[in-house]
């Protein structure tokens, strides 16, 4: 299975507002928990699981921020 970061970029590419990112990663999280509690799952290994999603979500938005700090001084150099 591709890591959390994977899947989520992917379902992230093209939203714009954090908000936006914010709602998918609210579905991401209910449809996992989901999924392994019908898996069957130790709650072990869905806490590892769903540790596993929350780092994906922190890694994409520090990509997301990094973005917006490179498009923002791309902005500022452009008004200078």
């Amino acid at each position: 299975m591709l890591p959390y970061s994977d899947l989520l970029r992917s379902a992230v590419a093209g939203v714009l507002t954090g908000k936006e990112r914010s709602e998918v990663y609210s579905k991401a999280r209910t449809a996992l928990v989901q999924r392994l509690q019908e898996a069957r799952l130790s709650p072990r290994d869905i806490t590892r699981e769903r540790l596993s999603l929350e780092e994906g979500i922190r890694q994409i938005e520090t990509e997301a921020k990094a973005r917006l700090r490179e498009n923002e001084r791309g902005a500022a150099q452009v008004l200078h």
